[in-house]
C-alpha cells in the first residue's frame, strides 16, 4: 500500500507518496488558488539515446501527446505542454481544481503502449523539421548547443535534444514503440501536483495512478553519464 509521508519538522511542506508501481507523487500546497498545476516528469531524455537513436526522445514526446493523450486537451480547454531535455521529459497541465482527476488521466496515458501509425509519425516528423528550422535560425540556441558539445565531449549530453536529422527522418513506428516500452514506466516517473486541497487530491490521484502501465516491466538505472558539475 502507498504511504503518505511529510517532513517531521515542516507539516506545511510537500507531501510525498510512492506507489507500488514505482511512481513517485509529490503534493505542494497552493493556498487559495482556484487552479491546480500538474507536472509529470519521466526520467528519460536525449542523454539516454544510443547511437542511431539521436532525437528519438523528442520524437516520442510529440507522439505521446498526439497519440496517447489524444492531442493533450484536458476537459474543455486546457492543453498539455511538453518538453524534452537531456536528463528527462516533462508533461504539464494547468487546470481548474475540478479538472484535476481528468488531467491526471490524460498525463497517465503517457504510459500506455504506444504504437503510432505511419501517418502520425510522418506528421510529427514534419512538425519537428519546422521546429528545427526555427531553432537553428536562433543564434542563442546555436551557442547553447555548441557550449554543451564543448563542455560534455564524448558523453551522451553532447548531442542536441533535436538529434540528428538523418536519424530522425529515418525513424519507424517500431523504433518508437521499442524506445517507449524501454523507458516509459511509472517507476521512472514523478508526478507533482500543486493544489489548494493537496492532501485530498493526492490521495485521489494515487488511487488512479496505481493502475498505470500494468503491462510494462520496470527498467533499471539509467546508463547515461551525468553532466559535469555546474
Amino acid at each position: 500500500m502507498p504511504v503518505l509521508t511529510t517532513g517531521p519538522r515542516d507539516p506545511t511542506g510537500p507531501r510525498h507518496l510512492t506507489l507500488d508501481n514505482g511512481l513517485h507523487l509529490v503534493g505542494v500546497r497552493r493556498p487559495g488558488s482556484p487552479l491546480a498545476a500538474l507536472r509529470l516528469r519521466i526520467d528519460v531524455g536525449s542523454a539516454d539515446e544510443a547511437p542511431g537513436e539521436h532525437g528519438l526522445a523528442h520524437v516520442l514526446e510529440h507522439l505521446v501527446v498526439r497519440c496517447s493523450m489524444g492531442g493533450g486537451r484536458v476537459a474543455d480547454g486546457a492543453l498539455v505542454g511538453a518538453a524534452t531535455g537531456r536528463p528527462h521529459t516533462s508533461y504539464d497541465a494547468l487546470v481548474r481544481t475540478g479538472d484535476i482527476a481528468t488531467a491526471g488521466d490524460v498525463l497517465g496515458a503517457a504510459f500506455r503502449q504506444l504504437k503510432p501509425d505511419t501517418r502520425d509519425l510522418a506528421d510529427e516528423l514534419a512538425a519537428i523539421r519546422r521546429e528545427r528550422a526555427q531553432r537553428t535560425a536562433d543564434v542563442r540556441w546555436r551557442v547553447q548547443e555548441a557550449m554543451f558539445a564543448a563542455l560534455c565531449p564524448d558523453t551522451p549530453y553532447a548531442h542536441p535534444v533535436l538529434g540528428d536529422p538523418r536519424t530522425v527522418d529515418g525513424l519507424t513506428p517500431e523504433a518508437v514503440h521499442r524506445f517507449h516500452s524501454r523507458w516509459y514506466h511509472p517507476s521512472r516517473a514523478t508526478l507533482v501536483i500543486g493544489s489548494d486541497r493537496v492532501d485530498e487530491e493526492l490521495a485521489a490521484l494515487a488511487e488512479r495512478a496505481r493502475l498505470w502501465a500494468p503491462g510494462h516491466p520496470r527498467t533499471g538505472s539509467r546508463a547515461a553519464a551525468p553532466p559535469p558539475d555546474g
